[in-house]
């Protein structure tokens, strides 16, 4: 039987999923009518970006299709959630 294909398959790809979604930008309308992305520029961090290395990756379709449906620029939005997971993972430690 076919899953879902927004049907998370356990708690963990429920919680990436959510993570995902977090971190994709959400514009919202400013008070002069024009879309921002509700960016906080008192406490924007500005970093140089890191090397990226291109390897070949099996996903689920499922989590492939949803970041796709965000858009150009998938891939850094995959990039940005396996670096929050791995920035909390070294905090626990």
């Amino acid at each position: 039987m076919a899953r879902s294909p927004h049907k998370p398959k356990s708690k963990i790809a429920a919680s990436v999923k959510s993570k995902a979604k977090a971190a994709m930008p959400r514009r919202r309308v400013g008070s002069d009518g024009h879309g921002t992305l509700g960016v906080d520029m008192a406490r924007l961090e500005v970093t140089w970006p890191r090397l990226k290395q291109p390897v070949n990756l099996r996903i689920d379709s499922d989590i492939i299709d949803w970041f796709r449906s965000g858009g150009a620029g998938y891939q850094t939005r995959m990039n940005a959630v396996l670096r929050a997971f791995v920035d909390a993972q070294s905090k626990r430690r």
